[in-house]
């Protein structure tokens, strides 16, 4: 269990947590700040057409609302629904369900790249978001648009180079990578596509 996990179990437990877990769903405080700023980078690719799943959304499901008060759709989902149901009730999120990330109740092709990039992370191959494939989002181009709005020109939609964007991911590569490596990568990649297309038969990387 993960440090918010037990953050999150125990956030009810006496009167002095139980009035600090109620802020966690207040306008105007510091912590609603520091996770609009951790946040705020995917807002460009939010919208009402796709669905968002959070994990590990332990605080009352704070990472959906954030996707919702943005105008998309978020299902929230921690190992526990105990505080999500009291963000449900208290109308701060929508949908929600406990979810073990390792092993996800959704249908196959429910969500994009999210149990893939799960399995990377705890196979300890690193992975991140394809930014190359639409510069627009890339950090600095965004900030530039802000600060020049004339410093570049944009021709048409690119639709197509953000559905790339938010359904591939990127394998970390560089020189000092071996051949028993790369074969590792690839076994925990067959793996995980052998267990989606026959789920009732387990595999595991030794």
């Amino acid at each position: 269990m993960t440090e918010a996990n037990k953050s999150g179990k125990s956030a009810l437990t006496t009167k002095k947590k139980r009035k600090i877990a109620a802020t966690w769903m207040k306008e105007g405080t510091l912590d609603r700040w520091r996770h609009h700023r951790m946040l705020s980078p995917i807002k460009p690719f939010i919208s009402g057409d796709k669905t968002w799943l959070t994990v590990g959304d332990v605080r009352y499901g704070t990472d959906a609302h954030f996707i919702i008060s943005e105008g998309g759709i978020a299902h929230a989902s921690d190992i526990s629904d105990r505080l999500l149901k009291i963000g449900s009730d208290a109308g701060f999120i929508g949908s929600f369900s406990a979810e073990n990330a390792e092993r996800l109740s959704f249908a196959d092709n429910s969500f994009d790249r999210t149990e893939l990039a799960q399995e990377l992370d705890a196979k300890l191959i690193g992975n991140r978001m394809l930014f190359g494939v639409n510069l627009l989002r890339q950090p600095a181009f965004v900030q530039l648009r802000k600060d020049r709005q004339n410093a570049m020109r944009v021709l048409g939609e690119t639709k197509g180079a953000d559905e790339l964007m938010l359904s591939s991911l990127f394998l970390g590569t560089f020189p000092g990578l071996t051949g028993d490596m790369v074969e590792y990568v690839i076994r925990v990649v067959q793996n995980f596509i052998a267990a989606k297309s026959t789920p009732q038969v387990g595999s595991s990387v030794k």
